[in-house]
């Protein structure tokens, strides 16, 4: 779709969008650098103009509605909204969690015996940047769930430090985000992650870093019995070819076209990502 205009922001944001307008305008807003942009500009200059004041309390997704403000406050607000909760391709998960599944669980708890810091694991080619983007996507979207889930807390803080240990090989010591990233929690969570992201942009490694994501969200979903919608695939398996990723991955991917068993994903989509962190 084009660029989203103040009228769509406008009808975005006052909940007059249909569910399937309202998904097409998130999954533009979690892609276009140059929206995102636009929306992070807007911010400074409300700022410092202090001309940001309003508080508005959202209701749970769905019935959330702004009232009794003028478009020339929405389009302001919509700005500061939208940079920070659209900047990523899951919203709906994210405003919709459920406690974890028995499954999901056991998958986090069995990945941690593996290639936890006290297990002597070594990452497959840990000099490789390529690979550590992928990794600090897949960590993130584990962590979507474990942060809000407050029995997870032993498995949140393990892959907290495999986030910290893949985002050193990008970041300096002493950065900031790694600092946010150590703190991480269900309060953070949504900064951390757009920060994360905006930083991957920054070194041309934020397509690998959402291609982790997809393979864990691809996964987890997998675990829960269901079949992912996979209309990313081909972007995917694309992305690989061109990449030179190992061959592993092209495969798999492939095979994952044709797969409508749950438990056939799980193990392919696993193979996959096992190549990351061998």
């Amino acid at each position: 779709m084009t660029h989203l205009g103040e009228e769509d922001i406008a009808r975005l944001i006052d909940n007059e969008v249909s569910e399937a307008e309202r998904e097409q305008m998130l999954d533009h807003m979690a892609d276009c650098r140059e929206c995102r942009s636009i929306y992070s500009e807007t911010i400074k200059f409300l700022e410092e103009e202090g001309e940001l004041k309003e508080v508005v309390e959202l209701e749970k997704k769905g019935s959330g509605r702004l009232i009794n403000m003028s478009r020339r406050t929405w389009i302001p607000l919509a700005a500061s909204l939208l940079i920070v909760i659209l900047a990523y391709p899951l919203l709906k998960q994210i405003l919709s969690f459920n406690s974890l599944s028995e499954e999901v669980i056991a998958h986090h708890e069995t990945r941690i015996e593996a290639i936890g810091s006290d297990s002597g694991h070594q990452f497959a080619d840990p000099n490789n940047k390529v690979y550590a983007a992928i990794r600090i996507g897949i960590w993130m979207e584990d962590l979507e769930g474990l942060t809000k889930d407050r029995q997870q807390k032993e498995n949140t803080d393990k892959y907290i430090d495999l986030l910290i240990q893949d985002l050193e090989r990008f970041l300096p010591e002493g950065d900031l985000l790694l600092k946010e990233a150590a703190g991480l929690d269900k309060s953070n969570y949504r900064d951390v992650e757009v920060n994360i992201q905006l930083k991957m942009d920054g070194f041309g490694m934020k397509a690998f870093y959402h291609f982790g994501r997809f393979l864990e969200s691809t996964l987890l979903t997998a675990l829960d019995g269901k079949r992912p919608a996979l209309e990313e695939l081909s972007a995917y398996l694309t992305m690989a070819k061109e990449s030179a990723l190992p061959q592993g991955v092209t495969r798999f991917l492939e095979q994952l076209r044709n797969q409508v068993d749950p438990g056939q994903i799980v193990e392919t989509i696993g193979n996959t990502i096992y190549i990351f962190t061998e």
